[in-house]
């Protein structure tokens, strides 16, 4: 676990990094983006705790259907509340910016960088309630494994960037690398 830890955070760094390379505005509107995007993975977070504690129950009474049962509907309160979120936020994609600064350029660029915390929510729940369901079955070689295999890849993405909405672009490709192996193998985690 302090591995996949360790690998997130950095990547997000790396983010901020590369965001502080193309410019000072820029690099602000990235850490108000960063931080709603953190804040929605919190709120999203709840049912990922669920999962540990509910999945890690279940196996250990060796009741793996029931353990099926309970990641599929927490999947589905996964996208229920990602695509709500995204939704709210997507609502709100105007007026929010001004919330975090009175800057006009700050503003303008957090403005452009929010249909990619909007959008993504579904799928960003659907990663954190799947980290949840593997923490709670116990998978955690798996999970740190995939997340330094998605962050070198992301490393590799942000390298070559040259504008705030391609740092956005790496973030939801980091998303998407990380779902990927998190789907194909939840069948195999939990029969």
């Amino acid at each position: 676990m302090s591995v996949r830890s360790l690998a997130l955070v950095s990547f997000f760094a790396l983010t901020t990094r590369t965001a502080a390379e193309i410019g000072v505005v820029e690099v602000a509107a990235h850490q108000v983006a960063l931080q709603v995007w953190i804040f929605l993975a919190l709120a999203v977070d709840a049912i990922a705790i669920a999962a540990q504690a509910l999945i890690a129950a279940s196996l250990g009474q060796g009741d793996n259907q029931e353990a099926r049962l309970t990641a599929d509907r927490m999947l589905a309160w996964a996208l229920v509340w990602g695509g709500s979120l995204g939704l709210a936020f997507w609502l709100l994609r105007g007026a929010l910016p001004t919330w975090f600064s009175s800057d006009p350029e700050v503003v303008l660029v957090v403005t452009s960088l929010m249909p990619f915390v909007a959008l993504t929510q579904p799928l960003n729940a659907l990663v954190f309630v799947w980290d949840g369901i593997y923490i709670g079955a116990g998978a955690f070689r798996f999970l740190g494994g995939w997340m330094v295999v998605a962050t070198v890849l992301g490393a590799i993405g942000l390298a070559s960037v040259t504008t705030i909405a391609d740092v956005w672009w790496v973030v939801t490709a980091l998303m998407v690398f990380r779902v990927l192996p998190l789907a194909i193998r939840h069948g195999a985690t939990l029969s």
